[in-house]
């Protein structure tokens, strides 16, 4: 027996979602239930950067501190530019071995005390001037003792590795950084086992006339936090943690709270271990060198992290890579999102999100993992959308997995072009549309998706209200005033659903169609309840293998399947529900399918069986449908099926064409998504 345990962990969206599939058909049955950085490379998980891509959409926004390449220098590449040479396997996404090291001789380290009636040095290579600390050689120093207003400066020569390790640290500044890495090779903050530390700044920094820091912890270099102990990072004045190079995190329990950004490594963001929580007014995790396609990736490997974001949960600009860990993301954009790829090869990611919950504007790949997308816009968002195992659940209020033409435009080039860029340095405005909406205090995060009729929320979510979802990004899963997903009457199901498809809706527009544009499933499994399109494709779809279990509307000019150019399937076991359209563009299909113009309401069990009744695949539906399309390995074409609902059974042939498999009735040109064929 195989189970389909997508939450395994929770009951998959509305409740149980059975499945069993006969090896073929003439077999006994198989039942499926429920659903180089030259310090020396550490011996960690395994880096792999396996797929390779091109570029983005929102690639060049870099909030309020113009350290952006593409700001201001007409010379400069286009974000599309430099996305062109993005190669994955060039990204360093190791760590070294002092990363990792959180050790350190206490005995031969430089002793400083922080102190309000002045600060004290034991050793050599720092200075203590007031409430002012000064690290100016390279190697290891032991903080203790707090500053009420104070600060702490590296600023060592550029070749200078700096070790700073807190034991028991805390400092506030009120018009800067707290701990500022104004120049060293690499600084490694090591937080001492057992202790507890803490860095605060104020609202208003005071200039500096060089390169004005805007994080409570900043570093203008490499910086490295190990170590197990705790630290807690306040941020006022903008972001809560900086780098303006790499930022690393290897270990110790970090707690940010930011007006901005909460974690900041302009070059790149990686996560070994360590406990992590973040709640911050704009993005949560971000990396947002947009100028060289080596750099502006974040790459998770492990840890618990918690991220709690008035705009995205994680961002890059080039590439978004979660191996391992554990994720918690609530977020009022999109959860994670990079302006070119994403791949999601490991780890355990439970997302809330206030549009998409996975954004690769060129590129997302699945391998394996757990993804438990709870609330969302859109769940899946890419040009290509190419899913080779993994267990992903999703419940959307638009599309559960989209490929939409890329958009290679940078959010930089978009601002410069209406005269909207920020001003270097200027601090950034959160005002809704900017770091998050009004008065965002990193708890009015979106709940959920108002379901469709007959629907029962995922566990946790009984409490939603319709009304906490933020305002539409981008004109995409905006319901009509009034409307819900569960308004399936003459009225809201004659509605104007136009806009991205080729063909485009009742009135929708001529949104661009492309054989780039497409859905690869190849492996894993996925579940999805859809207020719009469930695998929606302005291009092209392919099913080689694994197992979707799918409820999309039955009205309106949506449902589980839209395609603009065609869909083969080629293997695997899928069930979908949802309204019965045009199945023309299927008819290059290697294996049969099956459809049936049948109806059933939100918990109806729904069962593909051979010609004697035998069961093959059974569901329960996730809301009121009006067609079943299903496939299976082993289905032979010509040979008489049973759709079954609710124990009525509807006689079907399987087949690779319309007439064969049995489609009584021909769907218009498509809805919101448009072309083809939709289901």
């Amino acid at each position: 027996m195989r189970n389909m345990n997508i939450q395994g962990r929770r009951t998959f969206l509305n409740g149980a979602l059975a499945l069993a599939v006969a090896a073929s058909l003439g077999a006994g049955a198989l039942t499926l239930g429920g659903c180089g950085n030259g310090e020396g490379q550490a011996d960690g998980p395994a880096q792999q950067a396996q797929q390779d891509g091109a570029a983005a959409t929102e690639g060049g926004a870099q909030g309020s501190n113009g350290d952006s390449a593409s700001q201001g220098d007409s010379s400069a590449q286009t974000f599309a530019e430099v996305a062109a040479t993005f190669d994955a396997s060039a990204l360093d996404l190791e760590y070294s071995k002092r990363d990792t090291n959180a050790s350190y001789d206490a005995a031969s380290a430089t002793k400083v005390v922080l102190a309000d009636g002045g600060c004290s040095v034991e050793g050599a290579g720092a200075a203590a001037d007031g409430i002012v600390v000064t690290i100016l050689e390279e190697g290891t120093y032991v903080l203790s003792g707090s500053l009420s207003d104070g600060h702490v400066v590296v600023d060592a020569p550029d070749t200078a590795k700096v070790q700073v390790v807190f034991d028991g640290v805390d400092v506030t500044c009120s018009n800067g950084p707290a701990f500022y890495v104004k120049s060293a090779d690499k600084c490694f903050v090591t937080l001492a086992d057992g202790s507890e530390n803490a860095l605060a700044d104020g609202a208003t920094y005071a200039a500096d006339a060089e390169d004005e820091p805007y994080g409570a912890l900043f570093s203008k270099d490499d910086l490295t936090i190990n170590g197990a102990g705790s630290l807690t990072v306040e941020g006022a004045y903008e972001n809560g943690i900086v780098s303006k190079d790499d930022l690393v995190i290897t270990g110790g329990t970090i707690n940010v709270n930011a007006a901005n950004d909460g974690l900041r490594g302009k070059d790149c963001v990686k996560i070994a271990d360590g406990t992590i929580t973040v709640t911050a007014g704009g993005d949560g995790i971000k990396s947002n060198n947009d100028s060289d396609a080596t750099r502006g990736f974040v790459s998770i490997d492990g840890g618990t992290i918690a991220v709690n974001a008035g705009d995205k949960g994680i961002k890059a600009e080039f590439y978004a890579r979660i191996a391992g860990g554990k994720l918690d993301i609530v977020s009022a954009d999109d959860a994670v999102h990079s302006s070119l790829e994403v791949l999601v090869a490991g780890g355990e990611m439970t997302i809330n999100a206030g549009d998409d919950g996975i954004h690769g504007e060129t590129r997302l790949v699945v391998d394996d993992g757990v993804i438990d997308i709870q609330s969302c816009v859109e769940g899946l968002e890419a040009q290509e959308v190419i899913v080779n195992g993994g267990d992903i659940a999703v419940e959307a209020s638009d599309d559960a997995l989209n490929a939409a033409v890329a958009d290679l435009t940078s959010g930089d080039e978009t601002a410069a072009a209406a005269g909207t860029a920020q001003t270097p340095g200027e601090p950034s405005q959160m005002g809704e549309g900017a770091g998050g909406p009004e008065g965002f205090d990193g708890s009015q995060m979106p709940e959920g998706a108002n379901g469709a009729e007959g629907w029962q929320m995922p566990e946790g979510m009984d409490d939603f209200d319709p009304s906490q979802l933020p305002e539409d990004r981008g004109g995409r899963g905006q319901m009509p005033a009034g409307e819900t997903l569960g308004d399936w009457s003459d009225e809201g199901q004659a509605r104007d659903f136009g806009g991205k498809g080729g063909m485009g809706g009742m009135g929708g527009g001529m949104a661009q169609s492309s054989s780039d544009c497409l859905i690869q499933i190849n492996g894993g499994t996925i579940a999805f309840n859809a207020g719009s399109d469930g695998l929606d494709s302005n291009g092209n779809v392919e099913i080689n293998g694994g197992l979707v279990l799918g409820s999309g509307p039955s009205g309106g000019m949506d449902g589980s399947l839209d395609y603009d150019l065609s869909t083969v399937i080629n293997g695997g076991t899928f069930i979908l529900l949802g309204s019965v359209g045009n199945t023309a563009g299927l008819d290059q299909s290697t294996q049969p399918f099956v459809s049936a113009q049948v109806s059933g309401n939100a918990g109806d069990t729904v069962a593909l069986a051979d010609a004697d009744g035998t069961a093959i695949a059974s569901m329960s539906a996730g809301q009121r449908f009006t067609g079943v399309l299903a496939s299976c390995d082993g289905m032979v074409s010509g040979q008489g099926y049973q759709v079954v609902v609710g124990g009525a059974a509807t006689a079907v042939t399987a087949g690779t064409d319309a007439s064969a498999a049995g489609m009584g009735a021909m769907g218009g040109m498509g809805g919101k998504g448009g072309g083809m064929g939709r289901f």
